[in-house]
């Protein structure tokens, strides 16, 4: 009876070890049943080039992703991916000549897609061009450079930073600028266009020479077309006299008279001397 009461205990034990077996070959941990998560591409870096970086006068953006994978984009602010937006090619530079945002990710096969990239690109306000006390004067936002041409250019597709007031010599009447204000980081404005007309110079006719105990006196008249005349001379000690059109003055001795017109709103005239 013990005999019989052991084989049956011992077979109880064998059917129970082979239950609790069979339970740990069927059984899977989540983490064997779950297939790795796929690695993350790291988002793309959206650059605006500096701003003397051109296509066709335009500013150029690129997108760098330091992986070997597609980018794709939108530039009307929706959500870029395989099905939406477009593939950016890099030998075809996006060109942009406004406000503008741009959302890009990174894809590639066997690896989940990369976060989304925004930049938000901006342009500059338009300089202003103008002309006071009869210089040329460009201003822009701060912080900005200023890049200009005009119709005497020999070539106007060259541009000249603006630096300080100037008036442009050598000429009379009428001339067009163009400028730009441009700063890295933005998207260069749109060009400014201003004409202004440069006066003529005057002339100083002389009138009459008087002789005297001391010397002798030259009166003269100065003559401009537009305008007034600004004069000095060396005795003036800096400074300048203003004189109407038509008007006339006496001088003493030997005199040296240098002149220029001016008028509101006009490029000032070349100046000219004259010694009577």
């Amino acid at each position: 009876m013990s005999r019989k009461m052991g084989h049956t205990l011992t077979l109880l034990f064998f059917l129970i070890f082979l239950v609790s077996l069979s339970s740990c070959l069927l059984e899977t941990p989540s983490s064997q049943a779950t297939q790795p998560e796929s690695i993350q591409l790291l988002s793309p870096v959206i650059k605006l080039e500096n701003y003397n970086v051109l296509i066709d006068g335009y500013n150029v953006i690129s997108i760098i992703s330091d992986e070997e994978c597609d980018i794709y984009y939108t530039l009307d602010e929706s959500i870029p991916s395989k099905n939406n937006g477009i593939l950016y090619n890099p030998n075809e530079p996006i060109i942009v000549d406004s406000d503008v945002t741009i959302n890009a990710i990174a894809t590639k096969n066997g690896m989940k897609d990369s976060p989304i990239s925004t930049e938000h690109f901006y342009q500059l306000q338009s300089p202003v061009i103008t002309v006071l006390d009869g210089d040329v004067y460009m201003v822009a936002s701060i912080g900005c450079d200023i890049f200009y041409t005009s119709s005497l250019s020999l070539n106007p597709s060259i541009l000249q930073q603006y630096i300080t007031n100037f008036n442009p010599k050598g000429f009379n009447g009428e001339i067009t600028y163009g400028a730009i204000a441009c700063k890295n980081g933005f998207i260069n404005s749109l060009p400014t266009i201003a004409t202004f007309e440069k006066l003529e110079p005057p002339t100083v006719t002389l009138l009459n020479v008087y002789a005297h105990s001391g010397g002798s006196s030259k009166k003269v008249r100065f003559n401009c077309s537009q305008g007034n005349i600004r004069y000095t001379y060396d005795s003036l000690m800096g400074g300048f006299i203003t004189a109407a059109n038509g008007e006339e003055k006496t001088f003493s001795g030997i005199i040296t008279l240098t002149c220029s017109s001016h008028m509101s709103g006009k490029i000032s005239s070349d100046s000219v001397s004259y010694t009577f």
